[in-house]
């Protein structure tokens, strides 16, 4: 996990990204990439709400609220899409992505994505 956020951090800054997206369970991943004070913002897509309260007190996180789901890449076009509803990235923003597999598992952030945000681009159903 220590290595995906910080290499999620300068990943962001070598590539000018808008965003920095951490799927996460507990919340560890965010608030670990939140360590590392990158430019970017932090969007913390998580089911829990608990989660999203304790991330709101860290620096330069945004926590958002995606279902639960089974899937990587359901999870990755989820919290896009949430991030795109809330107004954090636009169409064409380039961003990077962390997530664990398998999906549902604490402390297993293995995943670490360059993501151009597609808005026409649907989750599947």
């Amino acid at each position: 996990t220590d290595s995906i956020s910080y290499a999620a951090c300068k990943s962001s800054l070598d590539l000018n990204a808008s965003a920095i997206i951490s799927a996460t369970a507990s919340g560890y991943t965010a608030a670990n990439v939140s360590r590392y004070r990158p430019m970017a913002p932090i969007i913390a897509a998580t089911q829990s709400e608990q989660v999203m309260r304790k991330l709101a007190l860290y620096c330069g996180v945004y926590p958002i609220k995606i279902g639960k789901l089974q899937s990587t890449d359901i999870i990755i076009e989820s919290s896009v899409e949430a991030a795109l509803k809330l107004g954090y990235l636009k169409n064409g923003d380039l961003t990077i992505i962390t997530a664990g597999v398998p999906v549902g598992v604490s402390g297993i952030t293995n995943l670490l994505k360059v993501h151009i945000v597609n808005e026409q681009k649907s989750v599947p159903k």
